[in-house]
């Protein structure tokens, strides 16, 4: 019988214009919000999320208009009796109509099912997020109909029907937006947001089940009132059919307060697991000896913009808990509501709020908002600071996109961190020979009023370390109070005294580190507490003991000599060819980075060495680079033979490496050349449009640059950790880079992480200015007139693991053995030539330096690059593998950031009006379809 229902349901939606007008709506706001509202191609990632994101909304619109008609249209025509009088029970006319609206709004999400067909074409679609979207919008929207359908039970009027089924789905959802955590845990869309990002909660289900379960046993109820009497032979029907409608309440309610703590029971649905702990993660807490405290500071009046990034934050932060158990307590706090929390925010962990600017549509305003996260273990503590935690992408003029980085790397990184100090104070300090003095040159009479304090706290902290020092620890204050003491520091260690602005007084505040013969000088931190102060030390301990952290040594290009002005002025400072700032920054936040000055040999407790755009290099600095791979240093050069030139406008400069000879006996050959490659990303290029009359407009447009190589899908690295995890990259003026996996007796394992597309060709000319009127679109001489070994794909970066023969010291030299290689400080350094490395040294060249420059890096955030960010995560990946350091590279790896898109901007257009057509026809099809039954129905008298 309840079959019977859907289908008349079916057909009075299908044989008026309700069907076609409520699918044509859905349609056209889905594909609205997600391409032009939404900006997907803007957005340059190959997600849905432009799509869900608005779905809560307007589904309050749509679905309140398909739940309007339900019963008030029954009621109105005076079909509702009839209905009530047949021999159906009242709760498959129900669910009848229920079902019959929820096949309505599965058509129309099945009309929208070409958007993830396409998109997975044009980029590396994640389908777990997509399943968990569709799911989120069906239990959605059920739960919307049987509100929609409790309200239209009550009146025979569909307007009042619309208005209150729009109000009160738009308060449930509401509830959740601004009703703080006991709003997340009643109001629809935190529940939608939390199915749709791909993960499926038992908890989350429960809700919506609970919520369709009770509206339908209110319909039931509502309908059945209609026909009840009002006398008291009834009154127990009527007391039984209240109470069994209760029941169904009680029960929902206390199904989702029994499941409330249950925050195990939940399937990931992401590609990786990406809101599931990955097996480093659960590895690290489970090596834990001490009790780790991770404490989120977020205030509840924040921006708003990051306000719903903090549940995300805590449903991670909660699986961090769970997965540590005792060993792991995890607190939110929110200090904006007491002084006390304020101030152990700012004493314990150094932590003060951040003023945020944003405008609402009545006001601007300034917040003063907490958005950290603070890990402590032992005495060992860090801290996560906005910057850490947000990622900000600019989609337009004054549109921004905030969202979280990969959050379970930030914060594993900073726990693995933070257990290695504390493990490693103690075992510091033991193996620091003799005492370690530590020497305050202050004067406390004579400090600024905020620095007032500053003695007693820097006292309490050298009090915590002197507990770990088992005795070690010399501690003296010195206070400079006289001409000669003052000279005396100067000229001894350089030190002057700071001089106060509004008091005119100096001061003193220098702290020395003296481990034997080596003095370290600690620089008093810029926001003084005891823990600021405590850090400080402990990097000064860390400095004056070689072998504590993992170092990565960096040479990049030194600054030229100071150009000479006129007579009386001074020279003027040149700035370095190239700068690699931003890439030390990455790579600071897992090792301690040094710069290397490779007129001298690279010292043994640097265990992989970056050289960031060689060039020029001499007989001495080659040899030193020979000679460290020698002794099993990990190496990976950026070695690029053309860079910007520092001249004005587009122009590039080749480049001798000084390394040539070395990667020819290695085995490695980088080539001469550029590569240029029809698939290429985007480059301002200057155009004239003529306007007529003589008159013509010069525009700038971005079109293609053919130097600019653009690499996804299977021009990477498939089987790499290097390249795991990353959607593409881009070489800016690369060079072929080729190795061979065999070189004399050694035997290596070679990966080409990198490849051109086989639209690829060679050029030796450094003209890189684009010239349409010359050569038309492309703006340079095309492939066509080259011999076949110019064209092709070019190999661009390549990973080698094996032995090298020196290319510097004759042939019955020393061979290292595995207890050679840097890491072993306890061995002095080799006093002759090493004419060949251990067997498993390893090398990684790529054949750009300027694709991690700053300059280059600078531009492509300007041009929206969509690979070019992913260029920096790529070289920390390869010093990562180098040092077979992969227990954080695989969380790394699996940043939803890099899943951009991979088709040229000309033809996102097409891909925008392939949509529009499918899902138009769709809905053409399924509309006509349900004409065409209808022609087929035969009247009763034409069978008679």
């Amino acid at each position: 019988m309840m079959w019977s229902v859907i289908k008349k349901e079916l057909r009075g939606y299908f044989d008026s214009a309700v069907a076609l007008l409520f699918l044509a709506a859905f349609l056209a706001f889905a594909l609205y919000m997600f391409f032009w509202h939404g900006k997907f191609f803007a957005r340059g990632l190959a997600d849905l999320r432009p799509l869900f994101e608005w779905l809560p909304l307007s589904l309050i619109i749509l679905v309140s208009a398909l739940a309007m008609r339900v019963w008030a249209d029954e009621r109105r025509a005076g079909t509702l009796e009839v209905l009530l009088t047949l021999p159906i029970p009242r709760w498959q006319l129900v669910l009848g109509k229920f079902a019959a609206g929820m096949i309505l709004v599965a058509t129309g999400l099945a009309l929208t099912l070409g958007l993830p067909i396409t998109v997975s074409m044009m980029g590396n679609l994640d389908t777990g997020p997509v399943l968990g979207g569709y799911l989120a919008a069906l239990l959605l929207s059920a739960a919307y109909l049987v509100i929609g359908m409790c309200v239209s039970a009550t009146t025979d009027n569909q307007i009042v029907a619309f208005v209150g089924t729009a109000f009160a789905c738009a308060i449930a959802f509401a509830v959740g937006e601004t009703g703080g955590e006991l709003g997340r845990l009643l109001g629809t869309g935190t529940r939608f947001e939390s199915i749709a990002r791909g993960v499926l909660d038992l908890r989350d289900l429960a809700y919506y089940a609970g919520i369709v379960a009770v509206g339908l046993a209110v319909n039931v109820l509502l309908l059945q009132r209609l026909a009840w009497s009002r006398g008291p032979r009834t009154r127990a029907r009527r007391m039984g059919s209240v109470l069994a409608v209760g029941l169904v309440l009680g029960n929902a309610i206390a199904l989702g307060l029994w499941l409330q703590p249950v925050k195990r029971a939940r399937i990931d649905l992401t590609e990786g697991g990406t809101f599931s702990l990955s097996a480093g993660t659960e590895k690290i807490l489970a090596g834990l000896d001490e009790q780790l405290l991770i404490r989120g500071y977020f205030s509840a009046k924040t921006h708003p913009e990051l306000e719903p990034l903090v549940p995300q934050i805590r449903d991670l932060l909660d699986e961090y808990r769970v997965a540590g158990g005792a060993k792991v307590r995890v607190e939110l706090v929110d200090p904006s509501e007491s002084d006390d929390a304020k101030r152990e925010a700012k004493e314990r962990f150094g932590i003060d709020p951040t003023p945020l600017r944003f405008a609402t549509q009545t006001e601007k305003s300034v917040v003063n908002a907490y958005f950290n996260i603070a890990i402590e273990y032992g005495d060992q503590h860090a801290v996560l600071g906005l910057d850490d935690l947000i990622t900000v992408r600019v989609l337009d003029i004054g549109d921004l996109e905030i969202g979280l980085r990969n959050l379970e790397y930030q914060v594993t990184k900073t726990i693995k961190k933070t257990v290695d100090d504390f493990a490693s104070v103690d075992a510091l300090f033991a193996s620091i020979p003799g005492k370690v003095q530590l020497t305050a040159y202050l004067t406390p009479k004579t400090l600024p009023d905020n620095w007032k304090d500053a003695p007693q706290q820097l006292q309490r902290a050298v009090d915590t370390l002197t507990k770990q020092a088992g005795g070690k620890l010399a501690y003296t204050v010195v206070e400079p109070t006289t001409e000669a003491k003052m000279q005396e520091l100067f000229r001894q260690f350089g030190l002057r005294p700071y001089s106060d602005l509004l008091s005119g007084q100096v001061y003193y505040f220098h702290l020395l580190l003296q481990v034997g013969d080596r003095m370290v000088r600690i620089v008093p931190p810029q926001q003084l507490g005891e823990a600021d102060l405590e850090r400080s030390l402990q990097e000064g301990l860390k400095r004056a003991a070689p072998g504590f952290t993992r170092v990565v040594g960096l040479w990049s290009p030194p600054a030229p000599p100071p150009v000479p002005m006129m007579e009386g002025m001074p020279p003027r400072q040149m700035p370095p060819p190239q700068s690699f700032r931003r890439l030390r920054e990455a790579l600071s936040g897992s090792y301690e980075v040094r710069d290397v000055d490779l007129a001298s040999p690279v010292p043994d407790d640097i265990e992989s060495l970056v050289l960031a755009g060689p060039a020029s290099f001499d007989a001495k600095a080659s040899e030193h680079v020979d000679q460290y791979l020698m002794r099993g240093g990990a190496l990976v050069l950026l070695a690029g033979r053309y860079r910007l030139a520092p001249a004005s406008g587009l122009a590039v400069e080749k480049v001798s490496t000084g390394l040539e000879a070395q990667l020819t006996k290695w085995g490695v050959t980088l080539g001469d050349e550029m590569v240029m490659d029809t698939k290429s990303d985007a480059f301002p290029v200057p155009q004239e449009r003529d306007l007529g009359n003589g008159l013509a407009v010069r525009e700038l447009v971005q079109l293609p640059y053919p130097f600019f190589v653009k690499m996804d899908g299977e021009q990477l690295a498939s089987g790499s950790m290097i390249t795991s995890g990353l959607t593409g990259s881009v070489l800016h003026w690369a060079s072929p880079v080729k190795a061979e996996s065999k070189v004399g007796d050694d035997e290596r394992t070679v990966d080409v992480l990198l490849r051109s597309s086989r639209g690829a060709w060679l050029t030796s000319s450094t003209q890189v200015e684009p010239d349409q009127r010359t050569h038309g679109k492309l703006g340079f001489p095309g492939p066509a007139n080259l011999p076949a070994d110019k064209k092709g794909a070019q190999p661009l970066a390549v990973a080698i693991t094996g032995g090298f023969a020196s290319a510097v010291a004759p042939a019955d030299a020393a061979k290292p053995t595995e207890a050679s290689k840097p890491a072993d400080t306890s061995k002095p350094a080799p006093t002759r030539l090493l004419s060949h490395s251990p067997p498993d040294a390893r090398l990684v060249v790529f054949g750009s330096s300027a694709f991690v420059s700053d300059d280059v890096l600078g531009l492509a955030q300007q041009l929206d690059s969509d690979f070019a960010s992913a260029n920096v995560e790529l070289v920390h990946n390869a010093v990562d593998w180098s040092l077979a350091d992969t227990d954080l590279l695989a969380i790394r790896s699996r940043t939803s950031a890099a899943r951009a898109l991979t088709i040229e901007r000309d033809a996102r257009a097409s891909w925008r009006n392939l949509n529009l057509a499918i899902a138009f026809l769709g809905l053409a099809l399924v509309v006509g379809g349900a004409r065409l039954r209808r022609r087929a129905i035969r009247p009763i008298t034409e069978e008679a």
